[in-house]
C-alpha cells in the first residue's frame, strides 16, 4: 500500500477546508460592507442607546449582544459591527454543520452551505439594522441541529441563550412539537415535559427584562407592537406585495415546485413551524421588513438541500440521509 494516499486524503481534505475558510471570510467581510452601507438604524434603539441600556422596550429586551459589546473595548457600534462579523462567520460553519445532519455526502453540504451567502441580502439590506438579527439566526441553526439530534443538554444551553438574544425561540418550540406529534408520535407527558420547561424558561428570561427595564420607555404595548390592520393595508398594494414575494431570494419557488423531494419529517417540521411564525409576525411584525423572516433560512436551506439532492442525484432519499442520534 502506498503510503502517499493518506498523505493525498490529508491535503485534498485541508484544501477543502482552507477554500471553505476563504470563502466564508470573503463572504463575511462582503456582508458586513452591505450591512454598513445598505442598513439604517433606529434612532430610539441606537447602538449607545442599547449598549447603555437606554433604549426603549421592546428593543432593549434583547439584551444579549448590547451586553457583550458592553464587554469590549471599543465603541458599541465598532463593537456590534465586529460581534456581527464574528455571528455570520459562525454561521456558515453552523449551516453546514446542520446540513451534515441531513446529508451523507460532505462536499454537497458545504456547496449548499453556499445557499446562505445568496440569502442574507435579501432579508438584512435596505432595511433598519439591529444587532440580535444575525446572532438570532446563528442561535436558530445550531439549536435546530441540537434538536435533530437530540442532544438535550446542549439544546436547553442554547435556548437560554437565544432568548437573553430575542424573543422569538418560541420558534423551536413549535418545531419539536410539530415533530413530536406528526412524526415522531412521541409520548405526550415526555412532549408535555419539554414545552412546559421552555415555556417556564421563556418567561422567567422574559420577566427577569420586564423589570429589570421597567423604567425604560416603551414602544408599543413594550412587549410588542400590534400591527395586523397595518400589515393588511400594506399587503394591499402592489409594491409591498411584490416585495414581500422576493422574500429569501425567491427560493420558496423552488421549494413549492418540488416539495414532493421534502421528505425529512424534522424539516417538514420545521417548515411548518415557521409558516405558523409568519402568522404571528402578520400580527406584531413590520411586514415589508424583510428581516424579520431571517430565522426560517436554517430550514429554507435544509429543504433546499433535499430539493437540490433529489435533482442532481435522482436515487431514494433516503439511502442521502444520515440517521440522526
Amino acid at each position: 500500500r502506498s503510503p502517499a494516499k493518506p498523505v493525498m486524503k490529508e491535503n485534498a481534505a485541508l484544501r477543502k477546508e482552507t477554500a471553505f475558510l476563504v470563502f466564508t471570510l470573503l463572504a463575511s467581510l462582503h456582508f458586513a460592507f452591505l450591512r454598513a452601507t445598505q442598513t439604517f438604524t433606529y434612532a430610539a434603539a441606537s447602538p449607545e442607546a442599547l449598549v447603555s441600556g437606554q433604549a426603549p422596550t421592546p428593543y432593549q429586551y434583547r439584551v444579549l449582544m448590547p451586553l457583550a459589546a458592553h464587554a469590549l473595548p471599543l465603541p458599541p457600534a465598532e463593537a456590534l459591527r465586529l460581534l456581527e462579523f464574528s455571528a455570520t462567520l459562525g454561521l456558515f460553519y453552523a449551516t453546514r454543520a446542520l446540513l451534515r445532519a441531513f446529508l451523507a455526502n460532505d462536499n454537497q453540504a458545504m456547496l449548499l452551505t453556499l445557499a446562505v451567502a445568496y440569502i442574507l441580502p435579501f432579508n438584512f439590506t435596505n432595511t433598519f439594522h439591529y444587532p440580535w438579527d444575525i446572532t438570532s439566526l446563528l442561535f436558530t441553526t445550531l439549536c435546530l441541529l441540537a434538536l435533530r439530534r437530540q442532544a438535550w443538554g446542549w439544546y436547553y444551553l442554547l435556548f437560554i441563550i437565544a432568548t437573553f438574544n430575542r424573543e422569538t425561540t418560541y420558534l423551536l418550540t413549535l418545531t419539536q412539537v410539530f415533530y413530536a406529534l406528526f412524526f415522531l408520535k412521541t409520548p405526550l407527558p415526555h412532549l408535555v415535559k419539554h414545552v412546559l420547561a421552555q415555556a417556564s424558561l421563556w418567561l422567567a428570561i422574559k420577566t427577569g427584562l420586564f423589570f429589570a427595564f421597567r423604567h425604560n420607555p416603551a414602544q408599543g404595548l413594550g412587549l410588542f407592537e400590534v400591527q395586523l390592520l397595518r400589515n393588511l393595508q400594506q399587503l394591499s398594494q402592489p409594491g409591498i406585495f411584490l416585495l414581500v414575494l422576493r422574500n429569501w431570494g425567491m427560493v420558496w419557488v423552488f421549494l413549492l415546485l418540488w416539495h414532493k423531494h421534502i421528505q425529512d419529517a424534522f424539516i417538514r417540521s420545521a417548515l411548518l413551524a415557521g409558516m405558523t411564525q409568519m402568522l404571528i409576525l402578520l400580527t406584531v411584525g413590520i411586514v415589508e421588513e424583510m428581516r424579520i423572516y431571517g430565522e426560517l433560512i436554517p430550514a429554507l436551506v435544509l429543504a433546499l438541500s433535499q430539493v437540490t439532492a433529489a435533482i442532481v442525484s435522482p436515487q431514494p432519499q433516503e439511502t442521502q440521509r444520515r440517521s440522526h442520534v
